[in-house]
Protein backbone atom coordinates (compact mmCIF):
# COMPACT_ATOMS: atom_id res chain seq x y z
CA UNK A 1 0.00 0.00 0.00
CA UNK A 2 1.18 3.27 -0.94
CA UNK A 3 0.04 6.61 1.08
CA UNK A 4 1.05 10.10 0.01
CA UNK A 5 -0.40 13.61 -0.24
CA UNK A 6 -0.35 15.98 -3.61
CA UNK A 7 -0.78 19.82 -4.00
CA UNK A 8 -1.51 21.30 -7.16
CA UNK A 9 -2.15 24.76 -8.93
CA UNK A 10 -6.01 25.97 -11.10
CA UNK A 11 -4.14 25.79 -13.65
CA UNK A 12 -3.51 21.67 -13.27
CA UNK A 13 -6.12 20.42 -10.89
CA UNK A 14 -8.43 23.23 -11.71
CA UNK A 15 -10.65 24.65 -9.55
CA UNK A 16 -12.04 23.55 -5.75
CA UNK A 17 -9.42 22.22 -3.20
CA UNK A 18 -5.97 22.28 -4.61
CA UNK A 19 -4.04 19.56 -1.64
CA UNK A 20 -5.24 15.65 -1.47
CA UNK A 21 -3.93 12.52 -0.79
CA UNK A 22 -3.13 9.52 -2.68
CA UNK A 23 -3.55 5.81 -1.68
CA UNK A 24 -2.34 3.04 -3.79
CA UNK A 25 -2.22 -0.71 -3.70
CA UNK A 26 -1.12 -3.27 -5.75
CA UNK A 27 -1.93 -6.75 -4.63
CA UNK A 28 0.28 -10.12 -6.63
CA UNK A 29 -2.67 -12.29 -7.95
CA UNK A 30 -0.08 -14.75 -10.24
CA UNK A 31 3.64 -14.16 -9.19
CA UNK A 32 5.28 -12.92 -12.16
CA UNK A 33 2.35 -12.95 -14.21
CA UNK A 34 -0.95 -10.97 -12.32
CA UNK A 35 -1.16 -7.91 -10.12
CA UNK A 36 -4.62 -6.09 -8.57
CA UNK A 37 -3.75 -2.56 -9.17
CA UNK A 38 -5.84 0.11 -7.49
CA UNK A 39 -5.63 4.32 -6.84
CA UNK A 40 -7.53 6.69 -5.08
CA UNK A 41 -6.54 10.85 -5.58
CA UNK A 42 -8.91 12.52 -3.41
CA UNK A 43 -10.47 15.28 -3.69
CA UNK A 44 -13.23 17.49 -5.88
CA UNK A 45 -10.77 18.65 -8.61
CA UNK A 46 -10.06 17.54 -12.63
CA UNK A 47 -7.35 14.91 -10.92
CA UNK A 48 -10.00 13.47 -8.34
CA UNK A 49 -10.49 9.76 -9.48
CA UNK A 50 -10.91 6.26 -8.58
CA UNK A 51 -8.65 3.51 -11.15
CA UNK A 52 -8.82 -0.04 -10.47
CA UNK A 53 -7.83 -2.94 -12.52
CA UNK A 54 -5.35 -5.48 -13.76
CA UNK A 55 -1.67 -5.20 -14.78
CA UNK A 56 0.13 -8.35 -16.85
CA UNK A 57 3.54 -9.19 -17.04
CA UNK A 58 4.09 -9.82 -21.01
CA UNK A 59 7.88 -10.93 -20.39
CA UNK A 60 10.93 -9.82 -18.00
CA UNK A 61 11.05 -6.35 -19.63
CA UNK A 62 7.20 -4.94 -20.35
CA UNK A 63 4.02 -5.02 -18.94
CA UNK A 64 0.44 -3.65 -19.65
CA UNK A 65 -2.07 -2.52 -17.23
CA UNK A 66 -6.32 -1.95 -18.10
CA UNK A 67 -7.64 -0.41 -15.73
CA UNK A 68 -11.37 1.46 -15.34
CA UNK A 69 -11.32 5.21 -13.97
CA UNK A 70 -14.16 6.43 -11.90
CA UNK A 71 -15.06 9.81 -10.55
CA UNK A 72 -14.07 10.52 -6.78
CA UNK A 73 -17.36 10.92 -4.77
CA UNK A 74 -18.06 14.73 -4.90
CA UNK A 75 -16.08 15.43 -8.06
CA UNK A 76 -17.52 16.26 -11.27
CA UNK A 77 -14.96 14.06 -13.32
CA UNK A 78 -15.97 11.28 -15.75
CA UNK A 79 -15.36 7.83 -16.37
CA UNK A 80 -13.09 6.25 -18.53
CA UNK A 81 -10.33 3.65 -19.23
CA UNK A 82 -6.71 3.66 -19.30
CA UNK A 83 -4.49 0.78 -20.82
CA UNK A 84 -0.57 1.59 -19.89
CA UNK A 85 2.69 0.14 -21.19
CA UNK A 86 5.63 0.40 -18.98
CA UNK A 87 9.20 -1.52 -19.22
CA UNK A 88 11.28 -2.05 -16.71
Amino acid sequence: MVIGAYYGNQEYIGHNNNIGMLLGLQKVLIKDKLTFIADYITGQNAVSVINSGLQVSLNENWKIALAAEFPAPHSDNHHGMIIQFSRH
